[in-house]
C-alpha cells in the first residue's frame, strides 16, 4: 500500500508540473505523455530500490567461521535410531544414558515441539540452550541471528511418570532392579555387590536385555500431555548482538569440549543446562550442572545467551559471588 502511494505521488507532482509549463497547446498532449513516461520510470527505479536493496540488507546472514571440533553428521539415517536428540553424543555414552536418551527425547521434542537437531542441518544455524532445575521447571532458549525463541513450562510435564500399576509384581521387581543398577557394570566394583548382581543375572537373563528394559518403561509409562502447557516469547536481536554471543560460545572452546563437563563440588538439588549447535557442517552438544564457584567461559557463554533474553535476573548460572557483584539467587 505504501509503495502504491509513493508511485502516485510522483505521478501527480509530475502531470502538475507538465500542465503550468506547457504554453504550446498543440504540443501539450505528447509533451504530457513523455514526462508522465519519464516519471512513471522513476516511480518504477524507486519501488525496484526499496524491494530489492531494502530487502537485501535485512535478509543479509552473519558470517562466522566457527572453531574446529564438534561432530558430524549421520551419513544415514538406516539402521541409525532417531529418537537419540543428541545422536552423536549418545552413542559413545553407556547404554542406560543412552536409553534414557532414546527414551526421554521424543517427549522433550514431542512436548515442546522442538526439532533433532544432531541428525541433519535445519538449514539454518541455530544454538539451543536448555535449562532445567531438580524439581521439573524448564527453560528452552533458541539462538539464530535475529531472534531468540524462549519456551517455559508453565504447567506439568512433557515426560512421563512411572506407573507400577501396570507391571505385575515380577515385573516390579526386575524393573526396579534394571532402573537404579542397569547395564550393571557399574556396580560390580564391590565383591558383596557383585556377587549379589551375578546371582540375579544367571537366574533372570532378561536383566541384562536393553530391549526387555525399554519394554517394562514404555508399559509403566503414564503421560497425561493434556495438562502440560508452555509459554513461547520471541526476543528479536541485532546482528551484531549475535555475532557477540556466538563469539562467545567460539571462544569458551565449546567445539572441543566433553559433552559433560565435569563438576568438582555441586548442589544437590541444583540445576543442569545444556547447548546445542546446528551448523551447516556440524553438530555439537555440551552439558553441565550446578558447579559451585563455576566461573568457566562455557557458562559465562551460556548465561550471556539467557541475559541476552532478559532472563538473567531469574537463573544464574554463575554459583559465584564476585562474578558480576551478582550472587545466585
Amino acid at each position: 500500500m505504501i509503495i502504491f502511494k509513493i508511485y502516485d505521488w510522483i505521478y501527480g507532482i509530475s502531470a502538475k508540473h507538465n500542465l503550468l509549463h506547457c504554453s504550446h497547446i498543440f504540443h501539450m498532449d505528447r509533451i504530457i505523455k513523455l514526462k508522465l513516461l519519464h516519471a512513471k520510470t522513476l516511480a518504477y527505479i524507486f519501488i525496484y530500490c526499496i524491494i530489492h536493496i531494502g530487502c537485501k540488507t535485512d535478509s543479509e546472514k552473519v558470517i562466522i567461521n566457527y572453531a574446529a571440533g564438534g561432530y558430524d553428521y549421520p551419513t544415514t539415517l538406516i539402521g541409525i535410531d532417531t529418537n537419540l536428540y543428541s545422536y552423536p553424543i549418545d552413542i559413545l555414552k553407556g547404554s542406560k544414558d543412552s536409553l534414557d536418551a532414546s527414551y526421554y527425547g521424543p517427549y522433550f521434542g514431542k512436548g515442546y515441539k522442538e526439532p533433532n537437531l544432531s541428525l541433519r542441518y535445519l538449514g539454518t544455524d541455530v544454538f539451543r540452550l536448555s535449562y532445567s532445575t531438580a524439581f521439573g521447571f524448564e527453560l528452552i532458549f533458541s539462538l539464530t541471528q535475529d531472534k531468540i525463541v524462549v519456551k517455559e513450562i508453565t504447567k506439568g510435564s512433557p515426560y512421563p511418570t512411572y506407573d507400577s500399576t501396570e507391571l505385575s509384581p515380577f515385573e516390579r521387581f526386575l524393573f526396579q532392579e534394571m532402573k537404579y543398577d542397569f547395564p550393571f557394570k557399574y556396580r560390580t566394583k564391590a565383591k558383596k555387590t557383585s556377587r549379589r548382581i551375578d546371582s540375579l543375572t544367571r537366574r533372570y537373563p532378561q536383566l541384562l536385555d536393553i530391549n526387555y528394559f525399554r519394554h517394562l518403561m514404555n508399559k509403566s509409562a503414564s503421560l497425561n500431555l493434556q495438562n502440560f502447557t508452555f509459554i513461547t516469547r520471541e526476543i528479536n536481536i541485532s546482528h551484531a548482538t549475535y555475532k557477540d554471543l556466538v563469539t562467545r560460545i567460539n571462544e569458551c572452546g565449546y567445539w572441543k569440549l566433553p559433552y559433560e563437563l565435569p563438576c568438582a563440588q555441586c548442589y544437590l538439588d541444583g540445576f543442569g543446562y545444556m547447548l546445542e549447535a546446528n551448523t551447516a557442517t556440524k553438530y555439537n552438544c555440551v552439558s553441565a550442572g550446578t558447579c559451585i564457584n563455576d566461573t568457566d567461559k562455557f557458562a559465562l557463554a551460556c548465561q550471556a545467551i539467557i541475559d541476552a533474553a532478559y532472563f538473567g535476573h531469574r537463573i544464574n548460572l554463575i554459583m559465584a559471588k564476585d562474578i558480576g557483584g551478582q550472587e545466585a539467587k
